[in-house]
């Protein structure tokens, strides 16, 4: 134990092991970063100030988090909760000499062993199927047949009966994923700092997405959803996300109602982080609890809001599912736990699909929902060369770029090119900009405003640690000015 101020200390006493620093990782549709995450240096035992106060039993300061590099949005997560530790040091030492243990800093090529790979895989397959999605829904519009569109309907839609167009299918399966990260990463970060680089991460590169489609609508090359005028102050109730709770109202990135989703799921992971990290089966429970009472009153109520709040509610159950998954596979609530509240969560899913009239984009939502739950369960944790192919790592981490993009590519290209060309050499274009898109997007927009954050962050720890040490370096000198009581 440590001796307490004033007090005198064993010899013989074991001096506290030293506390490793979490390990911060991830991955959202978005989930994406660019930058392989470094590795942090490991923490051998010290007679550094910090370990001198220690030893006087003064306060240590506070645990930071884990290493800045150790990016948050990597979208790939440890199999097994929790940091590994390094053996105890041998050097011969007697353990009463008060050895502390230093934190198992894992390779690159070992670290990624203990990574959900698979998740890498999935993502990169629904970016593909979100694609898919809206240029079959734009040929079947326009009443364009297309091999494509044959080969998925006979080889999925059919034989699965899924929705017309794989609709859900992506979106499903990138909230599945981003409940599964998320859960992981809060359990490493604070409150703030989870919800900080959250926003840090979407929202940038959504509003530029946001303001090309205002210029895109202007020159009448698209249409947004609802009111087709719009007008220079939709940008501003789109760029907040605002747009969706005003009649009339005008849409002009219809995917980004994914991100109010999104967003409402995050906060209530930054206001339920201690509750997770205590009892991990109280925020998927409470969270059950709340969507229950909001459907409900929404379904009271008439009007935009209490249609909107209805519609969002639905589709947080699945986030819920994903993070139920992560905490059964970390082994944090027991299985059986685990699979209760999933049933709940789904039970609420269903509630919504079959008697609500808040999901409207098909018939096969609930079915579809149990499909890609098996799917993420037995491809989460694959470990084959595809699976794990850099090619499969850097695609995953621009899947929240594709997704922002692909139609503010898609329907310009195709309407313009489709009367002349046709659509074969429409679709190529369309496809060839969606790539050139996602790269600009996701390197020049998406990424720089993490790497400003994190640099942030990086001097404001290193503040932090210069000030606990100093205070450590004073409380040493004030122990030790003091006479040891007999």
């Amino acid at each position: 134990m440590t001796a307490r101020p004033g007090q005198a200390r064993d010899e013989g006493s074991r001096a506290p092991r030293a506390r490793p620093d979490d390990a911060i990782t991830e991955a959202i549709p978005r989930v994406v970063d660019a930058r392989t995450p470094g590795t942090p240096p490991v923490r051998a035992p010290s007679s550094g100030p910090r370990r001198q106060a220690v030893s006087a039993g003064t306060r240590p300061g506070r645990a930071r988090g884990g290493g800045i590099d150790d990016d948050a949005i990597t979208e790939v997560i440890p199999a097994l909760a929790g940091t590994g530790r390094a053996r105890t040091d041998q050097n011969g030492a007697d353990e009463g000499d008060g050895k502390a243990r230093a934190e198992a800093v894992p390779t690159p090529r070992s670290r990624r062993k203990d990574y959900h790979a698979g998740l890498d895989l999935l993502r990169v397959l629904m970016a593909v199927a979100v694609v898919y999605t809206h240029l079959a829904i734009w040929l079947g519009s326009n009443e364009i047949l297309w091999p494509g569109h044959t080969i998925v309907h006979r080889g999925l839609t059919t034989p699965l009966n899924l929705n017309l167009n794989l609709s859900f299918v992506g979106v499903g399966s990138f909230l599945l994923i981003s409940g599964i990260v998320i859960t992981r990463v809060a359990d490493r970060e604070s409150p703030t700092r989870f919800l900080a680089r959250r926003l840090v991460r979407i929202l940038p590169a959504m509003w530029l997405v946001t303001i090309a489609m205002y210029f895109l609508v202007q020159a009448e090359l698209v249409s947004p959803e609802g009111d087709s005028t719009g007008g220079p102050a939709d940008i501003l109730t789109n760029l907040t996300l605002t747009t969706y709770f005003q009649q009339p109202s005008v849409v002009l990135l219809g995917v980004t109602w994914t991100l109010v989703v999104q967003l409402l799921f995050y906060t209530y992971i930054a206001c339920t982080i201690p509750l997770l990290r205590r009892w991990a089966w109280l925020p998927p429970l409470l969270g059950a609890a709340l969507i229950s009472v909001a459907q409900s009153w929404a379904a009271a109520h008439e009007g935009i809001i209490a249609f909107r709040i209805g519609m969002f509610t639905s589709y947080l159950p699945v986030l819920f599912i994903g993070q139920l998954i992560a905490l059964a596979y970390s082994r944090r609530i027991p299985l059986p736990a685990a699979v209760g509240l999933g049933l709940a969560h789904f039970g609420l899913f269903l509630s919504a699909d079959l008697l609500q009239d808040y999901i409207t984009t098909g018939v096969a939502h609930t079915r579809t929902l149990l499909l890609l739950v098996l799917v993420v369960m037995l491809v989460m944790n694959s470990s084959g060369r595809l699976a794990t192919a850099p090619m499969i790592s850097a695609l995953s981490k621009r899947s929240y770029s594709v997704y922002l993009v692909h139609t503010a590519c898609i329907y310009p290209i195709m309407g313009l090119m489709t009367p002349r060309f046709g659509p074969g050499l429409a679709i190529l274009v369309s496809m060839t900009a969606v790539v050139v898109a996602t790269e600009l997007l996701h390197r020049c927009v998406e990424m720089p405003p993490v790497r400003l954050h994190r640099r942030w962050e990086r001097r404001r720890d290193r503040r932090a640690s210069r000030r606990d040490a100093d205070e450590g370096t004073a409380a040493v000198r004030r122990s030790g000015s003091e006479p040891t009581p007999r």
